[in-house]
């Protein structure tokens, strides 16, 4: 898993072929950390890449829910949804680390396995 603390999103990399994702992005609020632990908020959105390559975004409905019945402010909804396009584009055109990086971290893990 990436954890990156300046950004509206965390991503892991699945190594079970079982699983219908290889790559899955949470789209949450920025991450809050402590020497011990993170804190993340899910905000329900979520960007995937399949293992033959398909992109998209899951779970637009239950944000749309969620919007409307816990009053998500407006900025968080627009960085929200931004935030997941933007992902969804720069996994689709396999800009790093949705590209060469997080699958070669993803060998690597593997291989340990």
């Amino acid at each position: 898993m990436l954890f990156p603390t300046d950004a509206w999103w965390v991503a892991s990399w699945n190594t079970d072929r079982t699983k219908p994702h290889e790559l899955y992005i949470d789209i949450v609020k920025p991450i809050k950390s402590d020497s011990s632990e993170i804190t993340v908020i899910d905000l329900d959105l979520d960007v995937v890449r399949t293992w033959d390559g398909q992109v998209e975004i899951l779970d637009r409905d239950e944000f749309e829910l969620h919007t409307k019945t816990l009053r998500y402010p407006s900025e968080l909804v627009e960085t929200a949804e931004r935030t997941a396009e933007l992902l969804a584009n720069r996994v689709a055109n396999g800009l790093e680390p949705f590209g060469v990086v997080g699958n070669r971290w993803r060998s690597r893990a593997t291989a340990q396995s």
